[in-house]
């Protein structure tokens, strides 16, 4: 199983009074291209790539719950030239505390057709995207009361969530490795000047609270980084969007899980490797 990991697109951004609508167009079409090129023949190493299975985005796929209607445009251009070239691959989206839940599921329904899977509600984490062997949850950004009445906590609210899944998981899908897609702030992590404050809701997420899980890919922080080790990464945002993070290596993260027979069970090893984005 491989796929690429991404998130923090910041979508109809704008820098200073300067938008960066083509910056933006550019990096999506080196993100375009890597898919791509591990579908097709090599010539130098005479075999075909392993092509990858999914797309996963970890919200902030625009910087604005109203995004501005170019930046609409981009993502939708985006994802159709996706899909026209490379149609059996799945796209799993979920929303950032910058996006508009209800907004960004907008046509959800129909687009799962076309293995565009766009989570913005509970039951959406609980219903697994499921690729080979691996059960993919993607849980979107939780404001307050997203769960029930009252609660507030990022803490409290991703303790719930993961519980729910975790039981789900152990229910229905033992046998599968599961992949938990979440954007948040997680203990450890370092955080930069364009990163909006969850107001409200900022208390930082235990990273223990996912140890079980094979991989965890988060959204949320714009550096690259993999807080408190494991198989816990952010991928960090594919541009720069303050001055605080002109030092970045921005790029996205390829993720390749290989099973591992042994005599109790099938476990997995985790390969991480970033693909820099120009």
């Amino acid at each position: 199983m491989k796929f690429l990991h991404t998130g923090d697109l910041h979508l109809g951004k704008t820098f200073h009074e300067r938008s960066l609508i083509q910056d933006q167009q550019y990096m999506l079409n080196q993100l375009i291209q890597e898919l791509v090129s591990c579908s097709q023949y090599s010539a130098e190493q005479d075999l075909f790539l392993q092509p990858y299975q999914a797309l996963v985005i970890a919200g902030d796929v625009y910087d604005r719950a109203v995004p501005a209607p170019e930046a609409v445009s981009l993502f939708d251009e985006f994802l159709t030239t996706l899909k026209q070239k490379l149609p059996e691959l799945h796209i799993i989206i979920i929303p950032g505390n910058h996006d508009s839940q209800r907004r960004l599921a907008f046509a959800s329904s129909m687009l799962k057709f076309q293995k565009i899977h766009i989570a913005s509600t509970i039951q959406d984490a609980l219903t697994p995207i499921i690729i080979d062997s691996v059960a993919f949850y993607p849980l979107p950004f939780m404001n307050p009361n997203f769960l029930e009445d009252g609660q507030t906590s990022q803490q409290g609210m991703i303790q719930t969530a993961v519980e729910r899944i975790r039981n789900y998981h152990q229910e229905h899908y033992p046998e599968l490795a599961k992949v938990l897609v979440a954007h948040l702030f997680t203990l450890g992590g370092t955080a930069s000047d364009s990163e909006r404050v969850f107001i409200g809701t900022a208390e930082l997420v235990d990273g223990h609270l996912f140890q079980d899980f094979n991989y965890v890919a988060l959204g949320h922080l714009h550096r690259r980084q993999n807080p408190g080790g494991g198989n816990i990464w952010y991928s960090g945002s594919p541009l720069a969007y303050s001055f605080s993070e002109a030092g970045n290596h921005n790029c996205f993260l390829k993720v390749e899980l290989h099973p591992q027979k042994n005599t109790t069970a099938e476990k997995y090893t985790i390969d991480v490797s970033p693909i820099p984005v120009e």
